[in-house]
């Protein structure tokens, strides 16, 4: 039997494996046309415009580097090292100094106020007990300014029970 002191840890989610391949998994994913959306919310409902963004979960910044280029100061804030890595090295591709910090949703407190606070891809629903849940919002209230928005997205439930997940597979051919 092997010595448990010497088992290999468990992987994170979202790890370095993961990470290095969430691109290419999702290129297909359209973060422009959600962007859009975003701004389309952010005029529709904001007290003010909205100039600066923290983005819970950014992942390797899909949405964060749109909504840079376009002027606004995004700050992406998630928990495995190997997406903000690649994070950072998309932004330095694309000449955007990536304002990135790595954290928990649940618990991060940056000091800071955002006219908007995102969380996209279903983060939330990422959160899977009560306590997780209520520390995300927390935070996202946290770090919000006056009449900020907080702008999220989930799984719609009749929508998931008439087309439930199922197994499927997604091959990415890569150099």
């Amino acid at each position: 039997m092997a010595d448990p002191a010497r088992r290999r840890a468990p992987r994170a989610p979202f790890g370095e494996r993961y990470a290095a391949l969430y691109d290419e998994l999702y290129a297909d994913k359209d973060y422009a046309a959600e962007c859009r959306y975003l701004e389309r919310l952010f005029a529709r409902f904001g007290a003010r415009r909205v100039r600066s963004v923290l983005s819970l979960g950014c992942g390797t910044g899909g949405h964060d580097l749109i909504l840079a280029r376009k002027g606004l100061r995004v700050t992406g804030v998630d928990r495995s090292p190997g997406m903000l890595a690649a994070y950072r090295a998309k932004a330095a591709a694309a000449g955007i100094v990536a304002d990135v910090v790595h954290g928990d949703v649940r618990s991060v407190r940056l000091e800071r106020r955002f006219d908007a606070v995102i969380s996209m891809f279903a983060v939330i629903g990422y959160q899977v007990g009560d306590a997780d849940l209520a520390g995300a919002l927390a935070t996202a209230a946290a770090h919000l300014a006056p009449c900020g928005l907080f702008v999220f997205d989930v799984w719609y439930g009749p929508a998931v029970l008439a087309d439930p997940p199922r197994d499927r597979t997604k091959t990415v051919a890569t150099g």
